[in-house]
């Protein structure tokens, strides 16, 4: 009896994961493949839940904007997620990957993207800090230093005051959306 209550387990499992396995290639083909341009660069690479997520970085002639990709790759290239008019530093340090989670400041922007990566979809969510407390920091030129759960911390090569001597580097409260020096 308990043999065939094994069996009877081990089909089950089979078949869950066969239905699985197809699922994820029948919605992966409900996904628009894409092929890298000409002047497309990889900038990224994300590993997370077995699958290979790539932010890509290129420019087209509508714009001096640089424009982002989020990309699934299984072979090929499917797009998830496309974000015009978003400058990033070429070093990527304007990009922070935490597990799924994605935050980038375009430069020229106030705002923090974050762009959440559930299976094969991207869920985006502006979040805009205060910083009044903080007023020496470029909020249009920044790096994104460190995300922990409560707190994203912030740096700036540029500064509003060239009297301060250090480059500015503040922490932001995910909770209160206010930020403060770190010294």
């Amino acid at each position: 009896m308990k043999k065939k209550i094994l069996i009877i387990t081990f089909i089950i499992l089979l078949i869950f994961i066969v239905v699985k396995k197809i699922n994820y290639k029948y919605t992966l083909t409900s996904l628009e493949k894409y092929e890298l341009v000409e002047n497309e660069s990889i900038i990224k690479k994300i590993n997370y839940n077995n699958k290979e997520y790539i932010i890509s970085k290129y420019y087209d002639n509508t714009s001096s904007w640089s424009n982002l990709n989020i990309l699934l790759r299984d072979n090929d290239y499917y797009i998830l997620k496309k974000i015009k008019k978003c400058d990033t530093l070429d070093d990527a340090s304007n990009l922070f990957v935490n597990n799924n989670e994605i935050y980038i400041h375009c430069i020229g922007k106030v705002e923090i993207d974050k762009y959440t990566i559930t299976n094969l979809n991207v869920a985006q969510e502006k979040i805009k800090f205060n910083f009044e407390n903080t007023p020496n920091i470029s909020q249009l030129h920044m790096t994104i230093d460190k995300v922990g759960n409560k707190y994203i911390y912030l740096s700036s090569p540029s500064k509003v005051d060239n009297t301060i001597k250090d480059a500015p580097k503040v922490k932001c409260s995910f909770k209160e959306k206010m930020c403060s020096y770190v010294r």
